[in-house]
C-alpha cells in the first residue's frame, strides 16, 4: 500500500499483524498494582492502595513512565516493520529527482540535540527525523500500518450496505 505524505512524497507500507503489536507491547511490563498494609483490630490487612496513599502516587508515576516507553517502542516497531520503502529527494545532476530507498544511508547520524528523543531504532529514527515530517504523516502511516480505517473509509463501506426493507 502506498501513502502520500504532506510534501507529496510516497511511502510504501505493509500491514503490521496485530499479534506482533501485542508481543512487542508485552516486552515492556506494566508495574504491579500497589498494596498497602494497614493495622486493624484484627491484625495486619493488605488492601489495594488508593489515591492519596504514598504507594499509589509512586505507582502512578511508574505507570506513566511504562506507558510512555511502551508507546515509543510501539511506534519504533511499527515504523521499522511496516515502512518498506520511501521516496527521497535527490539533488545532483541536471534536475532534482526522487528515488525510492529502503535503507537508512550509511553516513546518516542523528543530531545530538535530539538524542534524548530517539527511539533506539535507527530506521524509525531516520523516518521520524527525515521522512515523516508532520504529525499527520506519522498518524496516516501508523493508521495504515495497523489496519485502522479512516472515517471516510467507514462511510464509504457503510454506503454499500442495503437499506433495511420497510414492511407495511
Amino acid at each position: 500500500m502506498e501513502i502520500r505524505l504532506s510534501d507529496g512524497r510516497k511511502v510504501r507500507i505493509r500491514i503490521t499483524p496485530a499479534y506482533l503489536l501485542i508481543q512487542n507491547a508485552a516486552t515492556i511490563p506494566l508495574p504491579p498494582e500497589p498494596v498497602e498494609e494497614i493495622q486493624t483490630a484484627a491484625g495486619v490487612e493488605r488492601v489495594p492502595s488508593r489515591p492519596g496513599m504514598p504507594s499509589y502516587e509512586r505507582y502512578q508515576q511508574e505507570m506513566l513512565s511504562a506507558l510512555q516507553k511502551r508507546e515509543k517502542a510501539q511506534l519504533a516497531f511499527v515504523l521499522s516493520y511496516s515502512v518498506e520503502r520511501w521516496e527521497e529527494d535527490v539533488t545532483g545532476g541536471e534536475k532534482p529527482r526522487r528515488e525510492w530507498r529502503d535503507r537508512v544511508p550509511d553516513d546518516w547520524s542523528p543530531d545530538e540535540s535530539v538524542a534524548h528523543l530517539l527511539t533506539g531504532n535507527r530506521k524509525a529514527d531516520y523516518l521520524l527525523l527525515n521522512v515523516l515530517l508532520t504529525t499527520a504523516d506519522i498518524e496516516s502511516v501508523v493508521a495504515a500500518a495497523t489496519g485502522q480505517l479512516s472515517e471516510q473509509e467507514v462511510e464509504e463501506a457503510t454506503r454499500l450496505f442495503r437499506r433495511p426493507v420497510q414492511r407495511d
